[in-house]
């Protein structure tokens, strides 16, 4: 179900495996290099039924989210907003999103980063996996780009 076509077609752009090299001087942010150089470091968390909800009720009412989309949106921000790190350093939310972290970590509203969320999930259908996965048959053998990305799995 999951093989690369043969021979395999990267038909779609997969920004979710670039490179996210701040776009300052690297002596600009101390932290943003230190978050490039960081291993992804796997922890899990357990959200209770009511602290989703709360998290559900938080976004915007007009904005119809699922648990998922609360969970991510809430959880990105607040990750890039500890960390600190350069407005201009793109920062990764792997199931597939970019942006800059002056977005996330600024007064943005969750309206807009839920909406980043919910696009990301609607972009994904048979067609981007099968590039994806003809992308990872092109690059196998060579280390992706992980650095300053947040992973967070639906699994529940």
């Amino acid at each position: 179900m999951l093989r690369p076509r043969c021979p395999p077609f990267v038909a779609l752009p997969h920004l979710e495996f670039a490179t996210s090299a701040p776009q300052e001087k690297p002596s600009a942010g101390y932290l943003s290099q230190l978050l490039l150089s960081q291993p992804l470091v796997p922890i899990y968390v357990t959200f209770r039924p009511a602290e989703v909800l709360q998290l559900k009720q938080n976004c915007v009412p007009s904005l119809k989210c699922t648990s998922f989309g609360a969970l991510a949106t809430h959880v990105w921000r607040a990750w890039v907003r500890c960390l600190d790190p350069l407005p201009a350093l793109y920062v990764k939310l792997l199931f597939s999103i970019n942006m800059t972290t002056g977005l996330l970590a600024s007064g943005t509203n969750l309206f807009v980063v839920m909406k980043l969320v919910q696009a990301a999930k609607e972009h994904v259908d048979d067609g981007y996996v099968q590039s994806m996965v003809d992308l990872l048959e092109e690059r196998r053998g060579t280390r992706l780009d992980l650095s300053a990305s947040l992973v967070i799995s639906q699994w529940s």
